[in-house]
């Protein structure tokens, strides 16, 4: 505002508006250095998030067949899951030939 405006009042409200969206952004804030502090702190001290295996379970032939590149590629993540297709191929003679046909 320069000096040559006249001063006049806020209409009403529009403080209190100015008030909550100042609040808010300082939350945001605070909750945006929280979750960086936490996660330097986690690399800082080696702790990762351990994920857990996945219960064993009777696989289908569909999980098989999208599994198998992966399979193949040694880049199953869970022991027990290389375990399931691999009893899975052993019973299944339909997805034996499919992974045979891709080797």
């Amino acid at each position: 505002m320069s000096d040559s405006e006249p001063w006049s009042p806020c209409p009403p409200g529009e403080l209190s508006n100015l008030q909550q969206s100042l609040q808010h952004d300082a939350k945001r804030r605070n909750r945006r250095r929280f979750l960086v502090a936490g996660g330097a702190a986690l690399v800082a001290t080696g702790c990762f998030m351990i994920i857990p295996e996945p219960p064993p379970e009777k696989m289908t032939c569909g999980e098989a067949l999208d599994l198998m590149p992966s399979y193949r590629a040694g880049k199953i993540p869970f022991a027990s899951q290389r375990k399931q297709i691999e009893a899975h191929l052993a019973h299944c003679p339909r997805c034996r030939i499919a992974y045979e046909r891709t080797a």
